[in-house]
């Protein structure tokens, strides 16, 4: 890719860690099911989603798609823009996106966070400048799809702890996404992280979504060995446009200012 009128492109990493995830396949019911599809589903909805969920590994969104049954069963549905961003599908390789901001060239590197896919990180990391790391931060009470009994949220911070020391990216800038604050605030409601983590603190309420994003926020920032350097972290809920347009932004300007900083060294 050319440089920009910057004089640099700008190249990032996103590293999505998330162990499973599904596509959701909207099929469109007769007239005739529509009742019982209704009852059956209203039944999970209200007593299975919040526990079972977890269990059986289901994705994120399905809870999302039962509860909106109704209106997606319909003859006349149209997918709305909510139900486009609560579609999943796992990233498997490499995939790229090319965009432009003000006249300066993005590239961005998307690569899968499963077990699978991670030895094909390292080819992307050359001339990267920023490396965007997401954790689904409601995770902590699920274990990984690939071994049935790592904890998720463990497993993150051993990998971020691999990438946030390594010394190839002495110079690269990594942002934090502790995604998925929705699901999170809504888990912590009906399960303590403290059962999970007993080093939870004790003055801490395990119930409380600020006490918990705190709590696993310090577990990530304990991994660094070299302090002087910042972490630059957001709490994201990858289907709220709003928090997104101001997390990418103020991510966009960090991204800048290390870049102009760098190129005025040279």
């Amino acid at each position: 890719m050319p440089p920009g009128k910057a004089g640099f492109t700008i190249g990032m990493v996103l590293i999505t860690f998330t162990s499973y995830r599904v596509v959701q396949e909207v099929y469109t019911c007769s007239v005739m099911y529509t009742y019982p599809c209704k009852l059956s589903c209203s039944l999970v909805v209200n007593t299975c989603t919040q526990i079972m969920l977890g269990r059986l590994m289901l994705g994120d969104s399905v809870k999302y798609f039962m509860e909106n049954v109704d209106r997606i069963s319909s003859v006349e549905y149209i997918p709305s823009k909510q139900d486009v961003l609560y579609a999943r599908k796992a990233t498997k390789g490499i995939v790229e996106h090319e965009f432009d901001i003000k006249g300066i060239p993005f590239l961005m590197v998307d690569v899968g966070g499963q077990r699978s896919q991670r030895q094909k990180w390292f080819q992307c990391f050359e001339s990267v400048t920023s490396i965007l790391f997401l954790v689904s931060s409601s995770e902590f009470d699920q274990v990984l799809m690939e071994d049935r009994k790592t904890n998720r949220l463990v497993e993150s911070l051993n990998i971020f702890e691999t990438i946030v020391n390594n010394k190839t990216f002495t110079e690269v800038s990594i942002i934090l996404f502790l995604n998925k604050t929705d699901l999170l605030q809504d888990k912590v409601t009906y399960v303590s992280i403290k059962e999970y983590f007993p080093e939870f603190p004790e003055m801490s309420d395990p119930h409380n979504l600020t006490d918990v994003q705190n709590f696993i926020l310090n577990l990530f920032d304990a991994k660094r060995r070299e302090r002087n350097k910042p972490l630059f972290h957001h709490f994201t809920t990858a289907v709220d446009t709003e928090n997104i347009k101001f997390v990418f932004h103020a991510v966009k300007d960090t991204i800048l200012q290390d870049n102009l900083k760098q190129l005025m060294l040279q």
